[in-house]
C-alpha cells in the first residue's frame, strides 16, 4: 500500500515532457519562495501539446488579484506582446492581397518623415529609422499617462524625425507599430479593437483578451513595492494612447492559445510564420522575438508597461508554451523565465537568494530629513526626493518617478530600476548606485 501511494504521489508531482519531467513540486516551491520574499505578483501557465501542465497565481493573498486560479478570471496588461498580435493582423492583410510588405508609408501618410522610403517590412522589423513617440523630448514618458489626441501623436512623430535611413539598422520603435495599427484601421475601416476582436479573439474563442480598454473590473491592477515594502497600486499608461502596440489585456492561458494557434498555422500561413521569425540568431524578427532559456530556443514576444511585465513563448522542438504576467515585479520576467525553464528541463538550478523582507512599518519621521533637491556635478543632473503620503519617492529630471523601498533607515532601493540610494544627512549627501557605478549628489 505504501509503495502504491508513493508512486501515485510521484505521478502527481511530475508530468512527462518527452524524455524529461516537469517538477510541479519544485515549481510550487519556487513560487512559494517568490511570494514569501515579496518578489512578485502575477500568474503563469505552462502547456504542452494543448494540455495545461501548470498554472498558478502568486502574490500576497491580501491582494484582490490573488484569488485561486479559476475562481475569478483576471486579465493582465501584456504590453508589447501586443506587437506580435498587430504583426499577425498585418500578415493576414498581406495574405488577403490587401497589402504587401513593399508598400510604403507614403501610400498612407505621405507627410511623415521618409514616408516614400519606409516600407511595411521596415515597420514590422523595427528598421524604419523612425524614433519613439512614447519617449517625448527624448526621455519623458509621462505625457502618455493621460489621454492624448491622435493629432498630438502624429505631430510628435513628425517632430522627432528619423534616427537613420530605412533598413540601415535596428532601432526598437513604438512609432512603427503605432503606424501599423493605423494602417490596419484604414484597411478594415474599423477601430483596431473591433478588428482585433474579429480577427483574433472570436476565431480562437479567447476567454479574456481585449483591446481598447483603459480600465475594467476584470483587469488586474498594477502594483509596486512601496517604502514599507508592501504592494500598492501604481499609475500606468493611459492605454488607448498605445493601442496596437501595448494596450491589449490577456491571460496566460489565452496567450498560450494565441501562440499555439500562430505556430499551427491557424492565424497565418506557414510562409508568413517563417517570415515573422528572427533570422539566424537575431533577437527580433517581424513581430516575433527569439528567447534562449536552459539551452532551448523559444519564439514569441515580451512586453512591459510601467507596472506589468509579460511573456508569451513557444518552443517548437518540444511543442511547449510558457506564458506569464507580472503585475507586481521585483524579480524580472527574464529572471523568472530562467528559473522556470531550469525546472522544466531539469537543468542546474538553485533557488534564488532574495533579501530578507522587513515587514515592520517604517517610521516616516526619520525620512522627512531626506526630502529635498540634490545635484550631481558629473554627470550634471539633479533629482528631487519627496514624501507622497507614507511613501518616499525620487524623481530624476525628465524621468519616471521611482518608489524608494526601505532597506535600512538610510539605504533605499528600487528593484525594477536596479537602483540603490544611501543618504548621509550629516554631510548633506546622497549616493546613487546603479549598474556598478556610484554617483555623489549634494543637497541644494
Amino acid at each position: 500500500m505504501k509503495t502504491f501511494f508513493s508512486s501515485f504521489i510521484a505521478i502527481l508531482l511530475s508530468v512527462s515532457v518527452y524524455a524529461q519531467e516537469i517538477n510541479v513540486q519544485k515549481l510550487n516551491k519556487l513560487f512559494d519562495h517568490i511570494e514569501h520574499s515579496n518578489q512578485g505578483v502575477g500568474e503563469i501557465a505552462i502547456d504542452q501539446g494543448g494540455r495545461t501542465l501548470y498554472q498558478r497565481r502568486f502574490g500576497p493573498k491580501t491582494l484582490t488579484h490573488s484569488t485561486p486560479a479559476g475562481e475569478l478570471p483576471l486579465g493582465y496588461r501584456i504590453g508589447s506582446v501586443t506587437k506580435m498580435l498587430t504583426a499577425i493582423m498585418i500578415y493576414q492583410l498581406c495574405e488577403e492581397g490587401k497589402l504587401t510588405q513593399e508598400d510604403t508609408l507614403g501610400h498612407f501618410y505621405p507627410d511623415l518623415p521618409n514616408a516614400d522610403k519606409i516600407t511595411i517590412a521596415h515597420l514590422l522589423s523595427h528598421t524604419s529609422g523612425l524614433q519613439d513617440y512614447a519617449v517625448k523630448n527624448d526621455s519623458l514618458l509621462y505625457w502618455l499617462c493621460k489621454p492624448v489626441e491622435e493629432i498630438d501623436i502624429f505631430n510628435e512623430i513628425k517632430r522627432q524625425g528619423v534616427a537613420s535611413e530605412p533598413g540601415d539598422k535596428f532601432r526598437y520603435s513604438n512609432t512603427g507599430y503605432y503606424l501599423l495599427m493605423q494602417i490596419i484601421e484604414k484597411e478594415y475601416e474599423k477601430p483596431y479593437p473591433e478588428v482585433f476582436l474579429e480577427r483574433i479573439v472570436k476565431p480562437l474563442n479567447l476567454r479574456l483578451t481585449i483591446s481598447g480598454k483603459d480600465c475594467d473590473p476584470v483587469i488586474a491592477p498594477s502594483y509596486e513595492l512601496n517604502t514599507s515594502k508592501e504592494w500598492s497600486e501604481m499609475v500606468d499608461f493611459y492605454f488607448p494612447n498605445v493601442t496596437g502596440l501595448g494596450d491589449v489585456v490577456s491571460t496566460p492561458l489565452d496567450l498560450i492559445v494565441i501562440i499555439r494557434s500562430l505556430f499551427d498555422s491557424t492565424l497565418v500561413a506557414g510562409e508568413s510564420l517563417t517570415d515573422m521569425q528572427p533570422v539566424d540568431k537575431e533577437t527580433f524578427g517581424k513581430g516575433l522575438m527569439r528567447f534562449n532559456a536552459s539551452g532551448k530556443v523559444f519564439y514569441g514576444h515580451g512586453g512591459d508597461t510601467f507596472g506589468t511585465s509579460s511573456l508569451a513563448l513557444y518552443n517548437p522542438e518540444d511543442d511547449l508554451s510558457i506564458a506569464l504576467s507580472l503585475n507586481g515585479k521585483s524579480i524580472t520576467r527574464g529572471e523568472l523565465l530562467k528559473y522556470v525553464s531550469a525546472i522544466i528541463y531539469d537543468a542546474e538550478f538553485e533557488f534564488p537568494g532574495f533579501p530578507e523582507v522587513n515587514r515592520e512599518k517604517v517610521d516616516l519621521t526619520l525620512f522627512k530629513r531626506y526630502v529635498g533637491t540634490y545635484s550631481c556635478q558629473e554627470p550634471s543632473i539633479s533629482l528631487k526626493v519627496f514624501l507622497d503620503g507614507e511613501n518616499l519617492k525620487v524623481e530624476l529630471h525628465r524621468q519616471p518617478i521611482l518608489m524608494m523601498e526601505a532597506v535600512t533607515e538610510r539605504i533605499f532601493r528600487n528593484s525594477v530600476a536596479k537602483c540603490e540610494w544611501e543618504f548621509d544627512p550629516e554631510n548633506q549627501k546622497l549616493y546613487l548606485r546603479q549598474r556598478g557605478k556610484l554617483f555623489e549628489f549634494t543637497r541644494e
